[in-house]
Parts: C-alpha cells; structure tokens; sequence
C-alpha cells in the first residue's frame, strides 16, 4: 500500500507540473516597485484564478525566465521597452504577443515622431517645433519638453527665457496654449476608452506624482475618435493620450503614454484581465 501511495504521489506530481508548463502564461516587465502599482496590484490578485499563469519580474530577471508556453509579455517600464536585448530574446518567440508592440514602442518614445503623426491623423495638437525657422514662428510663452517620452519632466518659460535652452537634438518646444487648467486623460485598452480629468499643475518645472486628484468623467465622442484613430494607426494595445481643453473650448493632444497605469479608473484592473483574457482565447 505505501508502495502504491508512493507512486500515485509520484504520478499526481508529474501531472501537475505537465499541467503548469502546458498553462498559458503572462509575464509582466517592470520596475520593482511597480508589484504595489494599485492597478498591477489588483490585476495580479484578479489573475490568480488558475486558469493560467502571471509572473512578475523586474528587468534583469527576465533572462532566466524560460518563455515557453508565453501568450502575452507586457513591457511596463521604460527601461524593459529601451533595453534591445530584451528585444532580441522576445523577437526569437514570434507567437509572443507584446503589449505594446515594438514598431509602436518605438513611435510613441519619440515626441517628435508621435506628433507628427498626429498631425497626419488630423489630431489637434499645440504649435510646436522641431527647428530654429518654426521655433521663431511660437509665440506667448513656451513648454518645453524632451523628445524622449520617458522624460516626463516639463518646463514652461517665457518666448525670451526659451531661447536659452534652445536644444533641437534633445528637445521640442510647444506653444503654451491658454486653457481651463485640467488634463484630459484619455486611456484605452483594446477598442475600450476610459477617460479622467486632473487639475494640471501650475509648477513651472514639474513632474507629476501619483497621488494628484482625478475625477474619471465620460469620455467625449469626437475625443474618443481621435484615440481610436492613433489606436488603428499603430495598432496600440493600452496607451494613453493627454488632451487640454482651450479656452476656446477646443482640445489639443499634448502627450501620448505607452502601456499607462490607468490609476483613477474605477475597475480597470478588471478590464486588463478582460482584455487579456480576449487576447488568450483568440
């Protein structure tokens, strides 16, 4: 009889683990301190359901992870989507669906570029410029922003103080457009779009921080096309994009955000899993 109990733990043991690495899995690339994210927090509680597989991992972790069996890899930090070695070990597992992909990465990290296509996608955005012949075209006051998207760090001068930080190798500069004083983020999963307004900050070098107050409101329909338009352009998975509503009512895109962390939407992290889940099962 302990013969056979012996075996039958024996067999029982093999047949869970042939069921674990048979299980489709999801691997999350982030930052440490992204496993008390609110919304990561509450989808890897969401996702332990068996039904697969979630793993966390920090980035240099990622190289002892067998990606056998892998469906979806999500790239939440800057430092997983600009590592090209991490790129490399993903693009041997074609099957591999990336969120986001690497073509859109690429696009959305450069300031310059996503504007650009923004105005190809006839998606308002403020006056900028990429060079001294348009930077004299601004006028009022000037933001400047890095061209590297993960710099999130804005600066406002005046049209003279600006010109003392002229840098088109590094930076673009904005024409400041006269507003209400909210950002209007708009965030989409799949074909989904969610919205939150926030008071912007009145900072003049300013970074912005978690724990400032938002409001989700109902997203506006000729808003929504425009999310939708960059969306099927890049074929994004969950992004963001910022929008400010002028004073005369007319709302600019001022910033798109790769793979965001939607804190703010009531049930997001739900939304996640359903969209992954999608995502398995097709």
């Amino acid at each position: 009889m302990v013969k056979i109990s012996k075996s039958l733990t024996v067999i029982f043991s093999i047949i869970i683990n042939i069921t674990y690495l048979s299980m489709k899995k999801i691997l999350f690339i982030a930052r440490a301190d992204h496993l008390t994210h609110p919304t990561i927090k509450k989808f890897l509680a969401l996702s332990s359901n068996g039904k697969y597989i979630v793993k966390f991992v920090v980035d240099e972790q990622f190289f002892d992870i067998d990606l056998t069996n892998t469906e979806i890899i999500c790239l939440k930090s800057a430092s997983a989507y600009n590592n090209k070695k991490i790129w490399k070990k993903i693009q041997e597992f074609p099957s591999i669906r990336v969120i986001n992909s690497l073509n859109a990465t690429q696009i959305c990290r450069n300031r310059m570029k996503i504007n650009l296509i923004m105005e190809e996608l006839s998606i308002p955005i403020p006056k900028t410029a990429y060079n001294l012949r348009d930077f004299l075209r601004l006028k009022s006051s000037i933001i400047v922003k890095n061209k590297l998207a993960d710099e999130h760090e804005i600066q406002i001068y005046s049209s003279q103080e600006s010109i003392l930080v002229l840098d088109f190798e590094k930076n673009i500069y904005q024409e400041f457009i006269p507003n209400d004083g909210f950002d209007y983020k708009y965030y989409g999963i799949g074909e989904k779009v969610f919205a939150l307004r926030k008071r912007a900050s009145q900072f003049k070098h300013h970074k912005e921080k978690v724990s400032e107050n938002r409001q989700e409101i109902r997203p506006d329909p000729n808003l929504i096309k425009f999310v939708k338009r960059l969306k099927k352009k890049l074929t994004l998975d969950i992004y963001g994009i910022d929008f400010i509503k002028a004073n005369d009512q007319k709302y600019y895109a001022i910033d798109v955000n790769l793979f965001p962390g939607l804190i703010g939407i009531e049930g997001i992290a739900i939304e996640w899993l359903n969209y992954f889940e999608s995502i398995l099962n097709n």
